[in-house]
């Protein structure tokens, strides 16, 4: 999700995609309540990716994985002020853990165990900053290595932001959108535009043809 201004308000760009599909919802809610009105029997079928904003895990589903590539920029971080070696090993393990994924030729390794081992023994509680970075690994140590035990889903969530960066470019042009109406409308063609150039279908055409198409 992004925000955007709609007359002078903050409002908020919502995307759920794959490699076949792109789905982006415009509202003026960033809470649960919009997911919830989109999907109220949630996505039990679906791994979610995410970067561990609340309401992605309130959305039952079949799991869920944390967008490594934020992680590693908050390891960079840790790594740069606390030159904690701590920090150094995470880090090579998540790095590792990708090159698993890329390359799947490789002996496998456990990396749920190894991450286990790193959690029980924390850094230093004085580097403050890296306190609650430790602990929501903690909380969602069930999500960070979905992406090794299934195909289809990646280890970061970079094609989602890719899917709703035309409405931020969108709004750096001309300022805002004027509705709430108009922003749907936007994100609906988005959709249809995104789903078309994934699947190799001519966009003027297909778009001509949804214009044209009149139910029996």
């Amino acid at each position: 999700e992004t925000s955007v201004r709609i007359n002078g308000e903050k409002g908020w760009f919502w995307t759920l995609q794959n490699e076949q599909y792109t789905f982006i919802h415009c509202t003026d809610n960033r809470g649960y309540a919009t997911l919830e009105g989109l999907f109220p029997k949630g996505l039990p079928h679906a791994i979610i990716g995410h970067d561990a904003y609340s309401a992605w895990f309130k959305l039952p589903a079949k799991g869920h994985q944390l967008c490594v590539a934020h992680l590693l920029r908050d390891m960079n971080f840790f790594e740069e002020v606390y030159k904690s070696e701590w920090v150094t090993n995470l880090k090579t393990l998540f790095k590792d853990a990708i090159q698993q994924k890329n390359k799947p030729i490789q002996p496998f390794q456990n990396f749920n165990s190894k991450l286990a081992k790193l959690l029980e023994n924390p850094p230093d509680t004085n580097h403050t900053l890296l306190v609650p970075f430790v602990k929501r690994l903690l909380k969602y140590k069930e999500s960070l290595f979905n992406f090794l035990d299934y195909e289809f889903v990646p280890a970061d969530n970079n094609a989602s932001e890719r899917a709703i960066r035309n409405a931020k470019v969108k709004t750096k042009i001309s300022g805002q959108f004027k509705s709430i109406e108009n922003a749907q409308i936007f994100a609906i063609l988005r959709s249809v535009v995104d789903t078309l150039n994934k699947n190799n279908q001519p966009i003027l055409v297909s778009l001509q043809n949804l214009a044209n198409f009149r139910p029996e």
